[in-house]
């Protein structure tokens, strides 16, 4: 069948001989075909495809023979010749998709060129472009960044782009490349079954065909098997790769392969083959060779010849190898290459350093002995005399320093206990004030259980779900309260069981899993191992992690990242919470584990207990807590627990055996169920009712004001300031309700960008804030928001506030609305609203004569949407844009015939009518008289 297609295509060749573009197609299409099976056959068939192409008087069809040919350079690892032709493709783009092709080719040179900065900056641009032409090449450029990622040494990212690839669509067998990536993430962190479990998915998806592919996979699986030491397994599958690649044509991915067989040959102890097959692959490679590839053939070709008890250039083959890796080294590779270097030193060298002990033993032995005793006398004596000084002033200046330090130990010994005097003082209010809320809240939560069971209506139920959370989100706080007053009293018990803490921490963490969908938040669990068996208390370290999480999910936004990792060091465990979310401020990150601390940055302004509770309950289990954070990278807390039972042993605060009955409440995690976004109804009817988008993260804020004005207004939500603004632009509403303190994009930053924009520059926007200050008005002010409203808000004064922001625009609007024309100056609103009509009025003056310039054309101006136009020209002049053009073409034909410009008729075709009987309809209707009667009329 291989032979049949060609031969096919190659007979058609023929007979289109004398179309030079059918010779370029065919060319092409024989590269292609023998792409998955030849590779170099296919780079011979897609260089006679250029040169045709260049014969070719198309831009176009030159653009995609190069982009072929810089794709081929690439699968034949010349990275080098690659990069000069996707830079030089570059002048002959013609679209953003053929930009994306470039940037992604771009990037990958420079990955496999040892450049990852310039390789991610050219990918995350080509990923962009991908995200919104939605093309398949979206698939393969997160894969692209995914390796970069590992490449560096970052394999927790790597493997959320692989994730995010194999999400697209995950049974076409395009995407096995997700499959085989995430494997060899698994192979990085020793987890060989779950990484020979993905290598197999990939390889049922990829097709018999595509041999490129499958040398891959059975280069991975002699990888995976020689890793866990089974060296016999990994064989046949290194030797099948070795096949497959030749035929492929691929040399540095042969080399690769080569390298790998060396490796195997080297556990197995066959050192000749060994050296045999790292021989291969150093004279294999071409110039662009991965420094990863030569430096493994070095590292082999170096261990198989000391092993034989070669020491033929040994030493050279080290610091080549050195050389080749171009890279800091870790203390322990340094120190392997410098034993090594040491162990086989070349005789000669040896010999000469011998010969100068010699020689320097023997020119010592005649210098004058007494002179040496003499001359060591005086120094003895000067040396004694310094010391005795040196003792002397040593002594004043560590007694005066230890007056000094006592004072100063006073100092802060009397300042300290006042702290801890103030800290009980405290401690002990939380506590008193702690228990009295719980009586009344007690008090709420029953009636409102009760009076939930009886009431059927809908909107009592809503609010009623809203009164229970959010009154048992404050029991938690107090519940937190409580806990740290037991700790600092001593009477917090601690019940330790043995269980497994793998499964324990994944199942809290899993919680968390319904939030970050919703908030497109990548939540990933690994653990090095399936169980591990530890000692702790489960309601304690339950409230850990879900502190820890529900602090991480609060700084992150969408398509953010958020990981718990657990790793046993030795008798103890590692817990890792990571984010990549906004940071934590270099000058707080003291002060993040002092009680009741929060950040002025905090948006939803926390208590300030979480993470103070966590380090406390982290120290009680004789663990320790650190973090580290970047200013917009994220932060990554580290808990180190130990994993024994002695430990607990001997303590009056620990039952041990014994389970608790009271575990912590929040496992559904209450403390951030706020945070989860309702679905947003946008497909709104715009019929009689005024529409109104609110943009809240608070989703029961949100909830409160649906249920508040559905009756009177439609209603579009949005839980976050990025969508309100998408919303605002492709909806128009009449008016918009943003809160300010919202992560992310906050709303100031709303009302900065929806008033500079033409489609919503007119549309009135109330600020909801907490604060009620002059500064934070002043700043609403300055960037044009239209009115405030501080929380906590009545019913009525909402609804009056925005019916009159309504009433308001329906009067401007009213003005305009039967004018023969708008002008500019007339627009009151804002400057961006008149520069708009302006520009409105010009595009139409331009095409007056063009009897098919209409709404569609004028949008298209504009660049609006026909709806988004007739919403806007109707909320700012009451005028749909067909009557807007129209009253246009009409004044501008009332000059005409005062002017005695033309007939009846040629003025109707001047100004862009399609017959004068309808031109004389639309003029009658509009002034009141015909056509034929203005010389009258103004006579």
């Amino acid at each position: 069948m291989r032979l049949i297609i060609p031969i096919f295509l190659v007979t058609c060749s023929t007979s289109f001989a004398q179309n030079s573009k059918s010779i370029y197609y065919e060319l092409d299409s024989l590269s292609k075909f023998y792409e998955i099976s030849d590779l170099e056959l296919s780079y011979n068939y897609q260089q006679q495809a250029l040169k045709q192409a260049a014969l070719l008087n198309s831009q176009t069809i030159f653009m995609e023979a190069n982009v072929r040919v810089a794709h081929l350079l690439h699968l034949k690892g010349n990275f080098r010749a690659a990069l000069n032709h996707w830079e030089e493709t570059f002048h002959y783009a013609r679209s953003e998709y053929d930009t994306l092709q470039i940037y992604r080719g771009i990037g990958i040179a420079h990955d496999r060129m040892g450049n990852p900065d310039l390789a991610l900056d050219h990918l995350l641009k080509s990923l962009e472009l991908a995200e919104r032409y939605e093309t398949d090449l979206k698939v393969d450029i997160l894969n692209d960044i995914g390796l970069l990622y590992r490449r560096i040494n970052e394999p927790e990212k790597a493997l959320t782009y692989f994730h995010k690839t194999n999400k697209l669509k995950a049974d076409d067998p395009l995407y096995f490349k997700a499959y085989m990536n995430i494997g060899l993430i698994y192979l990085d962190f020793s987890q060989y079954d779950s990484a020979i479990h993905y290598y197999n998915l990939g390889f049922v998806r990829m097709g018999e065909n595509n041999l490129r592919a499958r040398g891959i996979y059975f280069n991975n699986m002699g990888a995976a098997l020689s890793d866990m030491g089974k060296p016999q397994q990994a064989l046949p599958y290194a030797k099948k790769a070795i096949e497959v690649k030749k035929k492929f044509g691929s040399v540095n991915s042969l080399a690769n392969s080569y390298n790998l067989l060396s490796q195997i040959y080297l556990n197995l102890k066959n050192y000749p083959a060994a050296e045999k097959y790292a021989m291969l692959s150093l004279s294999g490679q071409d110039s662009s060779s991965i420094n990863n590839i030569r430096y493994n053939a070095l590292r082999y070709l170096i261990e198989a010849r000391v092993k034989q008890k070669d020491t033929t250039q040994v030493i050279d083959l080290v610091y080549k190898a050195m050389a080749v890796r171009n890279v800091t080294y870790s203390q322990e590779k340094t120190e392997a290459f410098t034993e090594m270097a040491a162990k086989y030193e070349l005789k000669e060298k040896e010999n000469e350093l011998l010969q100068k002990n010699l020689d320097l033993q023997k020119a010592e032995s005649e210098i004058d002995k007494q002179a040496i005793v003499r001359k060591a006398l005086i120094g003895v004596l000067l040396l004694s005399v310094i010391i005795i000084a040196l003792i002397y002033f040593s002594q004043q200046r560590k007694a005066r320093d230890n007056k000094l330090l006592k004072l100063k130990n006073e100092e802060i010994e009397k300042r300290n206990k006042q702290i801890r005097q103030m800290e009980k003082y405290k401690s002990r209010f939380f506590a008193n004030i702690s228990h009295e809320f719980r009586t009344p809240l007690t008090l709420i939560l029953g009636p409102i259980g009760e009076i939930r069971a009886k009431v059927d209506d809908r909107q009592s139920n809503l609010y009623l779900d809203m009164m229970q959370k959010n009154a048992l989100r404050l029991l938690a706080q107090i519940n937190q309260l409580l806990d740290l007053s037991k700790l600092d009293s001593g009477e917090l018990k601690y019940h330790i069981i043995e269980e497994d803490i793998v499964s324990f921490v994944k199942g809290v963490t899993m919680c968390f899993e319904l939030l970050a969908s919703s908030r497109n938040i990548n939540l990933v669990f690994f653990s090095d191992e399936k169980e591990i068996m530890a000692w702790f208390d489960k309601d304690c370290l339950e409230k850990i992690i879900i502190n820890l999480l529900s602090n991480a999910f609060k700084f992150t936004t969408e398509a953010d990242d958020i990981s718990v990792k657990l790793l046993r060091n030795g008798d103890h465990l590692e817990m890792n919470v990571t984010d990549t979310g906004k940071g934590i401020e270099p000058e707080e990150q003291s002060k993040i584990f002092e009680r009741y601390y929060y950040t002025e940055n905090d948006v939803q302004a926390s208590s300030g207990i979480g993470l103070a509770l966590v380090k406390e309950l982290v120290e009680a289990h004789n663990g320790s807590i650190s973090f580290k954070s970047i200013k917009g990278k994220g932060s990554s807390f580290t808990i180190t627990l130990p994993l024994g039972k002695d430990q607990w042993q001997g303590s009056d605060k620990c039952l041990i055996g014994v389970p608790s009955n009271d575990l912590y409440k929040l496992t559904a995690p209450e403390a951030i169920i706020d945070n989860l976004p309702e679905a947003d109804d946008v497909q709104q009817t715009f019929c009689s009712k005024k529409s109104v988008l609110v943009i809240e993260d608070n989703a029961d804020v949100r909830l409160f004001i649906r249920e508040t004005l559905k009756s009177d207004f439609n209603i579009v939500e949005a839980d976050n300031g990025r969508t309100g603004i998408k919303l605002g632009e492709e909806l128009v509403p009449d008016v918009i309700i943003s809160d300010i303190m919202m992560f992310g994009v906050d709303g100031y930053e709303v009302v900065k960008h929806l008033k500079q924009s033409e489609k919503t520059s007119h549309i009135p926007i109330i600020l909801l804030t907490a604060r009620a200050d002059v500064e934070s008005k002043l700043k609403g002010l300055q960037i044009e928001a239209d009115d405030f409203i501080t929380k906590p808000f009545e019913r009525k004064e909402l609804v009056i506030r925005i019916t009159n922001l309504i009433n308001t625009r329906e009067k401007l609007k009213n003005q305009f609305s039967n004018s023969v024309i708008l002008k500019p100056g007339d627009i009151t609103i804002s400057s961006i609203d008149q520069a708009f009509v302006e520009k409105l009025l010009e595009a139409v003056e331009e095409n007056i004569d063009n009897s098919s310039f209409g709404v569609e054309e004028l949008a298209r101006t504009v660049g609006m949407s026909r709806s988004q136009l007739h919403r806007k020209l109707q909320a700012i002049a009451g005028q749909p844009p067909n009557k807007f053009i129209r009253n246009i073409r009409l004044a501008r034909a009332m000059d005409l015939l005062k002017n005695n410009a033309g007939t009846v008729s040629e003025i109707a075709y001047m100004t862009g009518f399609s017959t004068p009987n309808y031109f004389s309809k639309c003029f009658h209707d509009q002034f009141g008289y015909t056509p034929g009667e203005v010389k009258k009329v103004v006579a």
